[in-house]
């Protein structure tokens, strides 16, 4: 396995990180604020992003790898993108080596302090969450590390109906 998977997180984590991720996008300034796995899975978010949760997530962990690989011998933790045609910026921070912060806002350098104060508390809040997940991992065939709702859970995201109708929902015209 290449480390690679999705983390399954407390409803109760993640509804502390999502009031954290409301209070900081209050005082930032920016449109929106994110709370990303580099998966690209929204694990938190507040604000009006220019599109869906769902697709931000997406978009911008791509162009976060792209970055990664660019930054990557600088060490830099964060970095912006400028999108001219609409006037965003997209405002990055590494949290750890799995989670990232994204600020959208319509000036730069706006939401940049914010996510830096944001970010110890979101690997905080999730750290214990993602080490289950890394030996749920690399040991799957231990029975202690995946709970039975988990493995109900990966056989519903692996059915094809499940996909199937994840995809008809995402491109269902509105």
């Amino acid at each position: 396995m290449s480390g690679e998977y999705l983390a399954f997180v407390n409803a109760d984590d993640l509804e502390r990180l999502q009031q954290q991720v409301r209070g900081a996008m209050s005082d930032s300034g920016a449109n929106s604020i994110f709370l990303l796995d580099i998966s690209g899975v929204v694990l938190a978010c507040a604000g009006e992003p220019p599109l869906h949760p769902t697709q931000m997530g997406a978009m911008a962990a791509g162009i976060y790898a792209a970055m990664r690989q660019i930054t990557s011998t600088t060490g830099t933790q964060t970095f912006s993108v400028c999108m001219p045609a609409d006037s965003l910026f997209l405002e990055f921070l590494r949290v750890n080596q799995r989670l990232f912060l994204l600020g959208i806002s319509s000036e730069a350098d706006t939401a940049i302090e914010t996510l830096r104060n944001l970010a110890p508390f979101a690997e905080t809040a999730l750290t214990s969450a993602l080490e289950r997940a890394e030996k749920a991992a690399t040991n799957p065939d231990e029975a202690d590390t995946a709970p039975a709702s988990l493995q109900q859970i990966a056989t519903q995201l692996t059915s094809a109906d499940f996909i199937e109708s994840k995809l008809n929902e995402l491109f269902r015209q509105s």
